[in-house]
This record gives structure tokens, sequence and C-alpha cells, in this order.
């Protein structure tokens, strides 16, 4: 039988495996504390780390080629968001359906890839390519909560090499739900059960800091910065402080949300806070970039 202080010792070492554990736990599990309808959308540095060397798990760095060549997450490939982009009559929008396909199957990418997107910190530039994933059927998108500047700041070493893959074939699959266009707009400016979402600032909003041949808002629509989607380090704010900044401006969940910005681009980050709270949500990719250009349209 074992001694009183052996038995000591072989409790103390449980108590520490456990506590231990449960920290590790704790830690894992901070994306689901915050309340979020879907929170599996948001992944922190436990989840990376513990995915790393996961065939299924694509992690996608959107920052420059230069950025990544410093210094990415290891096994991350790299994909500058811009490549994602096309300009047609003047306008941003999401690329051809067969540019997007030819890129994911440069990555290595299939349609049961896991696909974890990072940026620099604030998930701008994450959010956008998120929409475009999902807008174009890829079903599992996720980004880093806080990006390279939040991993950088848990102090995990950064990876030189670069990474890749074996082509695939990839076959997307558009989903015209998560998009919204201006005749979509128009058709539904009286209808109470859908909320337009702008994503710029104040001032955009206003008609004071005008950027297209016109200045001002969509009619009933409602202003909500994306920069308040986050906290000072990047990362996006709980569940219950994004619902009550929503609501306050008059954004409910029963409602569909069309999200839009200058060029669709801030409007990605307002989709995908809808998404994180489960809100059914689409983006309005020509933004006011077409809206205000466009005299045959309404502003106010």
């Amino acid at each position: 039988m074992l001694g009183k202080r052996a038995t000591s010792i072989i409790a103390v070492l449980v108590i520490v495996a456990l506590t231990g554990s449960y920290l590790f736990y704790s830690r894992y599990q901070t994306r689901v504390s915050a309340g979020y309808a879907n929170p599996q959308l948001l992944v922190d540095d436990v989840w990376i780390l513990d995915h790393l060397a996961d065939p299924k798990v694509r992690i996608i760095d959107v920052r420059s080629q230069d950025e990544y060549n410093q210094g990415h997450i290891k096994n991350a490939v790299n994909l500058e968001f811009e490549r994602l982009r096309t300009t047609v009559n003047g306008l941003r929008n999401a690329a051809p359906k067969e540019t997007v396909e030819s890129i994911l199957g440069e990555l290595g990418i299939t349609l049961d890839t896991t696909v974890v997107i990072y940026d620099k910190g604030q998930s701008l530039d994450a959010s956008l390519v998120f929409w475009t994933l999902e807008y174009y059927g890829h079903s599992d998108v996720r980004i880093l909560n806080g990006g390279w500047s939040k991993w950088m700041k848990d102090e995990h070493p950064p990876a030189k090499e670069n990474s890749s893959y074996e082509k695939t074939a990839y076959k997307a699959t558009v989903r015209p739900e998560l998009l919204a266009t201006a005749e979509y707009i128009l058709k539904n400016l009286k209808n109470s059960r859908i909320t337009f979402l702008d994503s710029r600032s104040q001032l955009e909003y206003r008609g004071i800091d005008i950027r297209s041949k016109r200045g001002g808002h969509i009619p009933g629509a409602v202003n909500a910065e994306w920069t308040r989607n986050l906290n000072s380090d990047g990362t996006f704010k709980s569940a219950n402080e994004l619902l009550k900044m929503y609501q306050e401006v008059g954004v409910t969940r029963d409602e569909e949300v069309v999200t839009y910005c200058q060029t669709g681009h801030r409007a990605a980050n307002s989709y995908f806070a809808m998404r994180l709270l489960g809100f059914d949500t689409r983006m309005y990719d020509g933004s006011w970039e077409e809206w205000g250009n466009r005299e045959d349209l309404p502003i106010e």
C-alpha cells in the first residue's frame, strides 16, 4: 500500500494535471464562451496549434507576399486577397467563378477542406476572403481571431519556409442568396423585414465625406462603422456586446441584414459579425461605389 506521503504527492500531481487540462480547455473554448450563435467560425491560437498537421485544414495568409515571406504561421499558404477581386466598369467585385476555382485549386483546397483565414489583425481582409469563399459555396470557412498581430502577441514563433500542396480541381457553386445587387435593394427598400447596414464612417453615412458622385446613404439604412465590431486588440467583441450595439442602431435578429460600405470591403467585416451572431445576411458587393454613382438610384 502507498504511504501517506506518496498518496499526497499523487493527489497533488492529479490536481496539477486537472488544473492544466482545465486551463487549456478554458483557453480553447474562449470563442465558445463569447456566446456566438456560430462560434465555429472563429478559431484561436490553441485551435491552430492543435490542427497544424491536419491534412484537412488549410491555413491561408491573405497579407502581401512580402509580409508572408518575413514570417507566417507554419504550413500556411499565401493568397493576397486582391487576387479574389476584379474591376468591371469601374466597380470592384468578387472575381469570376473560374478565377476563384483556379486559385483555390492552386492551394490544394477541396470542397471538404476546412479553410482558416488570417490577415494583419483586424480581420478586414480576412472577412472579404471569408465572404468570397462562402459566396462560391465553400461550406467550412473560418477566421483566426485577431490575425497575425494576435498570433505574434501570443509569442508564437514565425515560420519562414513557404508551403505548397498538390493542386486540385476545385469546383465552386455560386450562392446568390449571399449577394445583394442594386436591383435587389431597390426592390426591397420598403421591405420591413430587411435592414440595410452601412458599415462606413458616420461622415460618409451623413454625406459629409463624399467618395462617389453623390454622398449620403441608402434610404432607411442604419449605420454602425465596421471597427465597432472589434476590441482594441483586433479580436471580435463578445456576442452580448455586438448584439447590444446592433440593437441600439436598429438591427434585430428576426430581419435579413444587407451590409454595404464603399467597395464591399468593410461591409464584409460586418457580414462576418452577422454570421457570428447567426443573423440572416447578405452583402452588397457593389456598395456605395455603385449606388452613389448611379443617379437613377435614390439616396438619403
